[in-house]
């Protein structure tokens, strides 16, 4: 997930802390901030900054006065990155929960090891392969039309092909074409 607004300076001096949007409930691990106007320059920060340090987005000069903190779905800059009237655009990579900190950010929908996952992964269900002892391979209940022992493809688009290609890497082999999609086809891997 990422956070992308935008918020007009009021010109007050200090810090102003401004309300990231969409919510996230973590802290940043990484917010630029650009104005749109008025030749200032951005600045971004990480966790590499201490304090209330943050760097020009071309890394010439650090500032305290910028990017100075940040919270749980908050941003606060201080008076160069406020100036009255303009309007500067950000950008925020979601971090972690207990603070400006380096560290793994995992997917809601994955979890984090060892935890529950919003969606679950599906279960794998190897019923529809079906290997038989006379070397042929059954697939959802249908022969293999094409079965090699070395293959690998790469997906191509190519203008006015509507076909892709299956390359068999074996010495004097040729390559095989499908119709995108063929229903009687199926690709996969078997150890």
């Amino acid at each position: 997930m990422v956070q992308m607004f935008s918020y007009t300076g009021d010109g007050a001096g200090g810090t102003r802390v401004i309300a990231r949007t969409p919510v996230s409930n973590r802290f940043p691990l990484f917010a630029l901030i650009i104005p749109r106007s008025g030749g200032e320059v951005g600045y971004f920060r990480d966790p590499s900054h201490v304090g209330a340090d943050s760097s020009t987005y071309d890394v010439s000069a650090i500032s305290t006065t910028a990017i100075v903190a940040g919270g749980i779905d908050t941003i606060s800059v201080g008076t160069t990155l406020n100036a009255l009237g303009i309007i500067y655009d950000v950008f925020v990579i979601p971090g972690d929960t207990a603070g400006w900190n380096n560290g793994t950010f995992f997917v809601p929908s994955i979890g984090a090891p060892g935890g529950t996952a919003v969606w679950p992964l599906p279960a794998y269900d190897p019923s529809d392969v079906g290997i038989i002892g006379a070397g042929g391979l059954i697939l959802d209940g249908a022969p293999g039309t094409l079965l090699v022992k070395d293959l690998s493809g790469i997906y191509t688009i190519q203008p006015g092909k509507t076909d892709d290609t299956v390359y068999d890497r074996q010495t004097g082999q040729t390559s095989v074409d499908f119709k995108i999609p063929d229903p009687l086809v199926k690709l996969g891997f078997v150890p």
